[in-house]
Protein backbone atom coordinates (compact mmCIF):
# COMPACT_ATOMS: atom_id res chain seq x y z
CA UNK A 1 0.00 0.00 0.00
CA UNK A 2 2.81 2.39 0.88
CA UNK A 3 4.54 1.74 -2.42
CA UNK A 4 1.28 2.42 -4.25
CA UNK A 5 0.85 5.75 -2.44
CA UNK A 6 4.45 6.73 -3.24
CA UNK A 7 3.85 5.82 -6.86
CA UNK A 8 0.73 8.02 -6.99
CA UNK A 9 2.62 10.93 -5.43
CA UNK A 10 5.40 10.64 -7.98
CA UNK A 11 2.89 10.50 -10.85
CA UNK A 12 1.02 13.54 -9.47
CA UNK A 13 4.26 15.54 -9.20
CA UNK A 14 5.29 14.65 -12.75
CA UNK A 15 1.86 15.58 -14.13
CA UNK A 16 1.78 18.86 -12.20
CA UNK A 17 5.31 19.69 -13.30
CA UNK A 18 4.21 19.34 -16.93
CA UNK A 19 1.07 21.47 -16.51
CA UNK A 20 0.81 25.14 -17.58
CA UNK A 21 0.34 26.18 -13.94
CA UNK A 22 3.82 24.99 -13.07
CA UNK A 23 5.69 27.23 -15.51
CA UNK A 24 5.58 30.44 -17.50
CA UNK A 25 7.24 31.80 -20.62
CA UNK A 26 9.29 34.97 -20.35
CA UNK A 27 11.33 36.95 -22.91
CA UNK A 28 14.94 35.86 -23.07
CA UNK A 29 17.81 34.80 -25.26
CA UNK A 30 20.43 32.11 -25.79
CA UNK A 31 24.01 32.44 -27.04
CA UNK A 32 24.94 29.71 -29.48
CA UNK A 33 28.30 27.97 -29.80
CA UNK A 34 29.00 30.35 -32.70
CA UNK A 35 28.43 33.31 -30.31
CA UNK A 36 25.19 34.27 -32.09
CA UNK A 37 22.41 35.67 -29.90
CA UNK A 38 18.93 34.28 -30.57
CA UNK A 39 15.96 36.21 -29.16
CA UNK A 40 12.82 34.42 -28.03
CA UNK A 41 11.25 32.98 -24.90
CA UNK A 42 12.54 30.91 -22.00
CA UNK A 43 10.35 28.59 -19.97
CA UNK A 44 10.85 28.93 -16.21
CA UNK A 45 9.31 26.48 -13.76
CA UNK A 46 7.48 27.44 -10.56
CA UNK A 47 7.64 23.88 -9.30
CA UNK A 48 10.61 21.96 -7.86
CA UNK A 49 10.04 18.27 -8.50
CA UNK A 50 12.94 17.32 -6.19
CA UNK A 51 11.29 18.85 -3.14
CA UNK A 52 7.64 18.92 -4.34
CA UNK A 53 7.60 22.67 -3.65
CA UNK A 54 5.44 25.17 -5.54
CA UNK A 55 7.49 28.39 -5.71
CA UNK A 56 5.03 31.26 -5.36
CA UNK A 57 6.31 34.32 -7.20
CA UNK A 58 9.66 32.61 -7.83
CA UNK A 59 11.10 30.07 -10.23
CA UNK A 60 13.22 26.94 -9.99
CA UNK A 61 16.67 28.42 -10.53
CA UNK A 62 18.31 25.15 -9.49
CA UNK A 63 17.02 23.42 -12.63
CA UNK A 64 18.45 26.12 -14.89
CA UNK A 65 22.00 25.15 -13.95
CA UNK A 66 21.62 21.96 -15.97
CA UNK A 67 19.17 22.74 -18.78
CA UNK A 68 17.00 25.45 -20.28
CA UNK A 69 13.92 25.33 -22.53
CA UNK A 70 13.96 28.02 -25.23
CA UNK A 71 12.06 28.84 -28.39
CA UNK A 72 13.16 31.44 -30.92
CA UNK A 73 10.79 34.21 -31.98
CA UNK A 74 10.08 32.48 -35.31
CA UNK A 75 9.31 29.02 -33.87
CA UNK A 76 6.38 27.50 -31.96
CA UNK A 77 7.98 24.69 -30.01
CA UNK A 78 10.40 24.89 -27.11
CA UNK A 79 13.70 23.03 -27.38
CA UNK A 80 15.79 21.77 -24.49
CA UNK A 81 19.40 22.93 -24.33
CA UNK A 82 22.01 21.43 -22.04
CA UNK A 83 25.13 23.26 -20.89
CA UNK A 84 27.22 21.61 -23.62
CA UNK A 85 24.81 22.73 -26.36
CA UNK A 86 25.10 26.52 -26.03
CA UNK A 87 27.41 29.15 -24.51
CA UNK A 88 24.76 30.66 -22.27
CA UNK A 89 21.37 32.29 -21.90
CA UNK A 90 19.63 35.09 -20.06
CA UNK A 91 16.33 36.72 -19.18
CA UNK A 92 14.77 39.33 -16.91
CA UNK A 93 12.49 38.45 -14.02
CA UNK A 94 10.95 41.04 -11.67
CA UNK A 95 13.37 43.74 -12.87
CA UNK A 96 16.39 41.55 -12.18
CA UNK A 97 18.67 40.30 -14.96
CA UNK A 98 19.71 36.65 -14.90
CA UNK A 99 22.72 35.70 -17.00
CA UNK A 100 23.94 32.10 -17.18
CA UNK A 101 27.23 31.04 -18.74
CA UNK A 102 28.21 27.51 -19.75
CA UNK A 103 31.35 26.08 -18.13
CA UNK A 104 33.07 22.74 -17.74
CA UNK A 105 33.70 22.22 -14.02
CA UNK A 106 36.93 20.29 -13.70
CA UNK A 107 37.18 17.55 -11.10
CA UNK A 108 40.23 17.21 -8.87
CA UNK A 109 39.48 13.63 -7.85
CA UNK A 110 39.80 10.33 -9.73
CA UNK A 111 36.32 9.18 -8.67
CA UNK A 112 33.90 8.55 -11.53
CA UNK A 113 31.06 10.28 -9.70
CA UNK A 114 33.16 13.45 -9.57
CA UNK A 115 33.99 13.54 -13.29
CA UNK A 116 34.07 16.84 -15.19
CA UNK A 117 30.60 18.38 -15.46
CA UNK A 118 28.98 20.83 -17.86
CA UNK A 119 27.00 23.43 -15.92
CA UNK A 120 25.27 26.76 -16.46
CA UNK A 121 26.65 29.12 -13.79
CA UNK A 122 24.72 32.22 -12.74
CA UNK A 123 26.58 35.53 -12.94
CA UNK A 124 26.14 37.31 -9.61
CA UNK A 125 28.84 40.00 -9.68
CA UNK A 126 30.91 41.81 -12.30
CA UNK A 127 33.95 43.89 -11.37
CA UNK A 128 37.69 43.22 -11.34
CA UNK A 129 36.65 39.59 -11.78
CA UNK A 130 33.39 37.90 -12.66
CA UNK A 131 31.76 35.94 -9.85
CA UNK A 132 29.51 33.02 -10.74
CA UNK A 133 27.56 30.68 -8.53
CA UNK A 134 26.28 27.16 -8.87
CA UNK A 135 23.48 25.46 -6.95
CA UNK A 136 24.30 22.09 -5.45
CA UNK A 137 22.13 19.66 -3.53
CA UNK A 138 23.65 16.99 -1.26
CA UNK A 139 22.55 14.75 1.58
CA UNK A 140 25.01 16.36 3.98
CA UNK A 141 26.29 19.85 4.74
CA UNK A 142 29.71 20.00 6.36
CA UNK A 143 31.66 22.72 4.57
CA UNK A 144 31.53 26.14 6.29
CA UNK A 145 32.82 27.82 3.10
CA UNK A 146 29.61 26.89 1.27
CA UNK A 147 26.64 29.19 1.79
CA UNK A 148 23.60 27.15 2.83
CA UNK A 149 20.37 28.21 1.13
CA UNK A 150 17.82 25.64 2.17
CA UNK A 151 17.46 22.47 4.19
CA UNK A 152 14.63 20.27 2.94
CA UNK A 153 14.15 16.93 4.64
CA UNK A 154 17.33 14.93 4.11
CA UNK A 155 18.87 17.20 1.47
CA UNK A 156 20.73 20.51 1.58
CA UNK A 157 20.83 23.16 -1.13
CA UNK A 158 23.77 25.55 -1.13
CA UNK A 159 25.83 27.89 -3.29
CA UNK A 160 29.24 27.15 -4.75
CA UNK A 161 31.12 30.26 -5.95
CA UNK A 162 33.55 30.57 -8.86
CA UNK A 163 35.85 33.44 -9.87
CA UNK A 164 36.63 34.06 -13.53
CA UNK A 165 38.65 36.28 -15.82
CA UNK A 166 40.11 35.70 -19.27
CA UNK A 167 43.69 35.48 -17.99
CA UNK A 168 43.29 32.92 -15.17
CA UNK A 169 40.05 31.23 -16.20
CA UNK A 170 37.57 29.69 -13.76
CA UNK A 171 38.53 28.90 -10.15
CA UNK A 172 36.26 27.52 -7.45
CA UNK A 173 36.21 29.57 -4.24
CA UNK A 174 37.21 26.81 -1.86
CA UNK A 175 40.19 25.56 0.11
CA UNK A 176 42.10 23.00 -1.95
CA UNK A 177 45.58 21.69 -2.57
CA UNK A 178 46.16 24.66 -4.90
CA UNK A 179 44.32 27.35 -2.91
CA UNK A 180 45.15 27.27 0.80
CA UNK A 181 43.35 30.48 1.85
CA UNK A 182 41.17 33.37 0.78
CA UNK A 183 44.30 35.49 0.50
CA UNK A 184 45.86 33.07 -1.99
CA UNK A 185 42.70 33.11 -4.10
CA UNK A 186 42.70 36.92 -4.29
CA UNK A 187 46.43 37.04 -5.10
CA UNK A 188 45.85 34.54 -7.91
CA UNK A 189 43.57 37.12 -9.54
CA UNK A 190 46.01 40.00 -8.94
CA UNK A 191 44.17 41.80 -6.14
CA UNK A 192 46.40 44.43 -4.56
CA UNK A 193 48.17 43.59 -1.29
CA UNK A 194 47.01 46.94 0.13
CA UNK A 195 43.41 45.79 -0.21
CA UNK A 196 44.05 42.28 1.08
CA UNK A 197 45.57 43.78 4.24
CA UNK A 198 42.29 45.62 4.94
CA UNK A 199 40.35 42.36 5.34
CA UNK A 200 39.54 41.15 8.82
CA UNK A 201 41.03 37.94 10.17
CA UNK A 202 37.63 36.22 10.18
CA UNK A 203 36.92 36.86 6.47
CA UNK A 204 35.83 33.62 4.81
CA UNK A 205 35.41 32.32 1.29
CA UNK A 206 31.64 32.19 1.70
CA UNK A 207 31.77 36.01 2.02
CA UNK A 208 33.37 36.41 -1.40
CA UNK A 209 30.50 38.51 -2.79
CA UNK A 210 30.79 41.07 0.02
CA UNK A 211 34.58 41.09 -0.38
CA UNK A 212 34.39 41.84 -4.11
CA UNK A 213 31.88 44.64 -3.52
CA UNK A 214 34.13 46.04 -0.80
CA UNK A 215 37.05 45.94 -3.24
CA UNK A 216 35.20 48.07 -5.81
CA UNK A 217 34.49 50.73 -3.13
CA UNK A 218 38.11 50.55 -1.96
CA UNK A 219 39.35 51.03 -5.52
CA UNK A 220 37.10 54.06 -6.10
CA UNK A 221 38.28 55.75 -2.90
CA UNK A 222 41.90 55.00 -3.77
CA UNK A 223 41.54 56.50 -7.25
CA UNK A 224 39.93 59.67 -5.82
CA UNK A 225 42.83 60.11 -3.40
CA UNK A 226 45.32 59.78 -6.25
CA UNK A 227 43.70 62.61 -8.25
Amino acid sequence: MRNYIKFLLVVCMIVFNASPLASRNIPGYIITKNSDTLIGEIKVSHFNILTADFLFGQFNIEQLCTQVYFRASDTRRFKKYNAWDINGFGFKHKNENYKFQSFILKSNTPLKKDKDRHRFLLLCFSGKVLLYKDFKRLIEYNNPDQLLIQNFGSTYLYYEYYLFNEKIGLTKAEISKDIKSLTELLKLYDFENDFIETMTANARLRDITKILIKYEYWKEIREVKLI
